[in-house]
């Protein structure tokens, strides 16, 4: 949501690209995992589909080939996934921190006048 109304990824995009270069950098990475783990999803169900009829045909050696690559392009898959999703997340903190309003900090100041605390929030 940004100002009480839902907005689409592009606007999202958007919106970082302008206001936090940092944060539409780690946004924009999320994005290409997610893009990278339907890739390697989509080769997973393609390499499962292909060995149904080998399975059915009583090709072992074929099938057991077939069935070691989808294992191996299997799990990135969701490795990839939850990685995006993270850089994503990662992402929208950076630009929320700019906002926090809870945030209460105290710190200790000095200069040639002396030492102090002020409390920030």
């Amino acid at each position: 949501m940004y100002k009480d109304t839902y907005i689409s990824e592009k606007e999202v995009m958007r919106i970082l690209q302008a206001t936090n270069f940092e944060a539409y950098r780690k946004y924009k990475y999320g994005n290409n995992l997610l893009i990278g783990s339907a890739v390697v999803g989509g080769i997973g169900c393609g390499l499962m589909l292909a060995s149904l009829p080998c399975i059915t045909s009583n090709i072992n050696a074929f099938a057991g080939l077939i069935i070691s690559g989808v294992a191996i392009t299997g799990i990135p898959f969701p490795i990839m996934y939850v990685c995006g999703l993270s850089q994503k997340s990662k992402a929208l903190d950076i630009y929320n921190s700019r906002f926090d309003r809870n945030k209460v900090a105290l710190n200790l100041i000095g200069n040639e006048k002396g030492i102090g605390f002020a409390i920030t929030f």
